[in-house]
């Protein structure tokens, strides 16, 4: 069900919404494309008589503009008329008009030596969104008369003007818009089918920098990640309580992962939802029809990575049939989706007893918990891939995941200094044909060192690389302006 508030207008002909952007709406009687990362406007028919008056109408073209930002104006614009809305430093907004049937705006200012700000595939300058608006449109309404529709400009365009979009802002009215941009992008996830768990604010990827914010069915998990974030600490909790969750936690995190802290000290991590009421511990979520265990007053972390959610459907994908071998496991969310996949067998390893209590917990919520087939391994992932080495064991799809920085009681892993060894370590494990997940989150690395790294250790396996892709970000996981996403995942596959 479509938002009321996002509705333009609506009769027995057709209906008009304003689209947020990273949406794509796919229902049938849709008039006219819209990118998915763009906003506003869009016209859908409701019965076939309007369609086919509409479908005319914009074969010949009818008025509309959009709003645009770019760091300059387009040398050519044949076809469009350009206007200069406002500007600040080298920050244009302006209003593009046409009647040409096809508008590929995004396309023509890329063209133009001009992209959009927020294209990050035509290299536009840094946003938190591509910085399109279908703004206006006039047609002859199906049943006679004309008819204006408009979408009012958002504030984010206000925002990426004047700079705003890269501090907190220090008024509630503000701090509530961008909370509601941001959960507008996510409509997509809060309709999915049996999942209630995703990210709802990625810090500065949605213009709330160090703010994290989290959705864990009925509460909410806020963390802290800058100074300025824990100054704004109780301003932002109500916020988040104002958008109506039952309860919502506090997480304070450090800003590097090297540091070593009580991960569970109520000043970090406070056992009690910081506004409204706790959540059951432990709580049960739900992700594509799967359930986990997760804990959300149990130190930092709450039981399971949502970030990976995109690549547990991947793994589920792919596991039908195959031996699975879950490295650095935590509480085994990707052998939970193997199983569901039909992996023929899985082996589940995490050095925390805890972890692997807690693994055990998750696969016995859907009937696996003392399987023969899939086992749970406590152990240090190098010894167990060495032991396993020794062993002639192979897997078919291999999962490594390492934190940035770990200790046990044999050894200190740094993802930038010993990830090249590790892949090496597990590629040695790998199956003729398998295939291995590789991920890290570490801002040292990004996707083309981590694929050069797979690439070294697979030379050091003996092993002869076939595919290799790297998988994207997830959406509701949006990376800073300028920046890549903190989470890199690169999938190959090794010559059979």
């Amino acid at each position: 069900m479509w938002p009321a508030e996002r509705t333009i207008h609506e009769d027995e002909a057709l209906r008009a919404i304003d689209k947020p952007p990273g949406v794509q709406i796919a229902t049938r009687g849709v008039m006219q494309p819209l990118d998915r990362e763009a906003s506003g406007l869009l016209l859908s028919s409701k019965n076939k008589t309007a369609s086919k008056m509409l479908a005319a109408q914009l074969e010949q073209g009818v008025e509309r503009s959009w709003i645009i930002g770019a760091t300059r104006r387009p040398k050519r614009s044949k076809g469009f008329h350009i206007d200069v809305v406002s500007r600040c430093d080298d920050r244009l907004l302006m209003r593009v008009t046409s009647t040409e049937r096809r508008q590929p705006i995004r396309l023509m200012f890329a063209h133009a030596g001009a992209p959009l700000a927020g294209d990050r595939d035509n290299a536009g300058a840094p946003a938190t969104r591509l910085m399109l608006h279908a703004e206006r449109m006039v047609i002859s309404h199906p049943d006679g008369g004309r008819l204006e529709l408009s979408a009012p400009t958002p504030a984010a365009f206000a925002r990426w003007l004047n700079g705003n979009e890269r501090r907190l802002p220090r008024d509630d009215a503000e701090l509530d818009a961008r909370l509601g941009d941001a959960i507008a992008r996510r409509f997509e996830l809060s309709q999915a089918d049996r999942t209630n768990a995703y990210r709802i604010v990625n810090g500065s990827g949605d213009a709330l920098p160090g703010v994290d914010i989290d959705r864990y069915g009925e509460h909410a998990v806020v963390a802290l990640r800058s100074e300025a974030a824990v100054t704004a600490r109780d301003r932002l909790l109500d916020a988040v309580a104002r958008l109506g969750f039952d309860g919502v936690y506090l997480k304070v995190r450090p800003k590097h992962a090297s540091v070593v802290v009580d991960t569970r000290a109520d000043d970090l991590a406070p056992r009690h939802a910081s506004r409204g009421s706790d959540a059951p511990s432990p709580m049960i979520i739900h992700e594509a029809g799967l359930d986990y265990e997760v804990r959300l007053g149990d130190g930092l972390s709450t039981g399971i990575f949502l970030d990976q959610r995109d690549a547990r459907k991947l793994v589920r994908e792919h596991a039908n049939g195959k031996r699975v071998l879950n490295l650095f496991a935590y509480h085994a969310a990707f052998s939970v989706a193997a199983i569901a996949g039909g992996a023929a067998s899985t082996v589940t390893v995490d050095a925390s007893g805890v972890a692997i209590d807690r693994a055990r917990a998750n696969l016995a919520l859907h009937g696996f918990g003392d399987h023969a087939d899939h086992s749970l391994v406590r152990a240090d992932a190098w010894r167990y891939l060495d032991r396993a080495a020794e062993r002639s064991e192979r897997f078919d799809l291999v999962i490594l995941d390492p934190p940035s920085f770990a200790t046990t009681k044999s050894r200190t892993f740094r993802a930038i200094r010993d990830y090249r060894k590790l892949a090496a370590a597990a590629l040695r494990c790998t199956a003729p044909g398998g295939w291995l997940l590789a991920c890290t989150n570490h801002r040292g690395v990004n996707r083309a060192k981590l694929q050069r790294h797979l690439r070294q250790a697979a030379a050091d396996a003996g092993v002869t690389v076939t595919r290799m892709r790297g998988l994207a970000n997830p959406p509701d996981f949006p990376a800073a302006p300028g920046e890549d996403g903190h989470l890199k995942r690169v999938l190959l596959q090794i010559e059979p």
